[in-house]
Formats: structure tokens, sequence, C-alpha cells
């Protein structure tokens, strides 16, 4: 991503609506997956400015890896987790430990070229019993300058990342859409800077507003893992070795 990108994403994402309920979905998969103790290795691939750590943190023993060295230094200021720099699929540090429990990209795989490659990758840092969390954006007739912004590859529907997934040697034991009750709300916006691109930063919505949309998103902490949702702007899934 652009480095005005990572600097305006730290500014709001500990209080913008989209990463705190993001984050509290997230946290919630997690223990759905089954782990039942705070002694699980986590790998948070492309950690960006390190906004997740904490709350990983908070559920294991957490590392990182991040390629913007940048976005690597605030991550690191955190003093969360080890945060190793490099990036997939190429460049992953031969000191960082292949038997961790889970890792997570969390809208990460999108700014990758080679998908495929970084997933097959990734499965080689989890151990036998390990698990793989994606996040991801969701479908590619909503591309709109928002993605061309941040990088981004490809958006993905259910299929082709299932898809994705096998073609990478694993199995999906979860796949969801996500971010479902504002898809509606959502998709006009992306539908309206096809229209009219606008370059405006990423900002703090007003207290209230912002109140409000991490209340509705947030509502899906309580269905996620439980059972598919149809449609949303993100997908989630949970995938294992073969």
């Amino acid at each position: 991503m652009e480095k005005e990108i990572f600097e305006q994403m730290q500014r709001v994402e500990e209080r913008h609506w989209w990463f705190v309920a993001r984050r509290r979905i997230i946290a919630r998969m997690i223990r759905r997956i089954g782990f039942t103790t705070k002694d699980i290795k986590i790998l948070d691939a492309g950690c960006g400015n390190g906004g997740n750590l904490s709350f990983l943190s908070a559920l294991g023993h957490t590392a990182a890896l991040e390629k913007d060295a940048d976005a690597l230094e605030r991550a690191r200021a955190k003093a969360l987790a080890k945060v190793y720099q490099g990036h997939l699929p190429d460049n992953i540090p031969a000191t960082l430990r292949r038997d961790f429990d889970l890792v997570v990209l969390l809208d990460v795989l999108e700014h990758i070229d080679d998908d495929r490659g970084s997933l097959a990758r990734i499965a080689g840092l989890i151990n036998a019993a390990g698990k793989i969390l994606i996040t991801v954006p969701a479908c590619q007739w909503l591309w709109s300058e928002h993605d061309d912004r941040h990088h981004h590859k490809r958006r993905y529907s259910k299929k082709d990342l299932t898809a994705v997934l096998h073609d990478s040697g694993l199995i999906v034991d979860h796949i969801t859409y996500f971010n479902t009750l504002l898809f509606p709300l959502a998709a006009l916006e992306r539908l309206r800077q096809k229209i009219r691109p606008s370059q405006a930063a990423m900002a703090l919505p007003p207290p209230l507003l912002n109140a409000c949309l991490e209340k509705i998103f947030g509502f899906e902490e309580k269905w996620i893992g439980k059972f598919p949702l149809p449609y949303g702007l993100s997908l989630l899934a949970i995938a294992r070795k073969r």
C-alpha cells in the first residue's frame, strides 16, 4: 500500500468502527476454532502498523511479519510481539519458527500477485494441527478507487477463495461472507466511487455515527462461525493442511 494509506490507518484504526468491530469478529472466530488455552503460537502475516497485535497477543504468543519498513517500525513500537521484516511468498525469515498453531492473513492476500504460492508457504509455517485464518475483500464487481489506492490485485468470490485455498494444498473448514448488515450501504458507496472517484483520506466519522456503525457491524460477532452468511463486503475463511 501507499505510505499515505498506512499513515491514515495508523491515525484511525484504534477507534474507527470498521477496525474495532472487525477485531471483535475475528477474535470471536479464533475462539470458535477450538483453541482452549493462551499457549497457542500465532503469526500475523502482513501486520501493517500492528493494529491487530493487541487482541492477538491476548489470545496467544504472537509474532508478526511485515514488508513495509515504516509500518514495521510502528508495529515494533507497540512492543506486543516480535515483528520480522519480510513478505510473501519468497521472503520469509529463516529464523521464523515453523510451528505455529494459527497464522492470520487479515486483508493481506488481495495485495499479493501470487496468492496460491503465498498460501502454500503459509501452510509450511503451521504445525500438523494448525489453522490459517484469512480475510479478503469480496465481490469483484465492487472494485472502485478504494481498491486502486490500496493496491489491491483482486477481490474474491466465495468460489474463487475456495479454489485458491484448494489449489494451495489446503482444506477449507469454514468460509463465510461478513460485513453483511452494512453491505447495501457499502455497495452503494462503492458504486458511487465508480461514477465519481474521490481521493478523500480515511477519516473517523462523527462519534455518534461511528458508534452506530460499529454496533451494526459488530452485531455479526454473534453469528460468525455458527453458520455462513450469504453475502457481504468481505470474506473470512478457516483452512488447514491436507
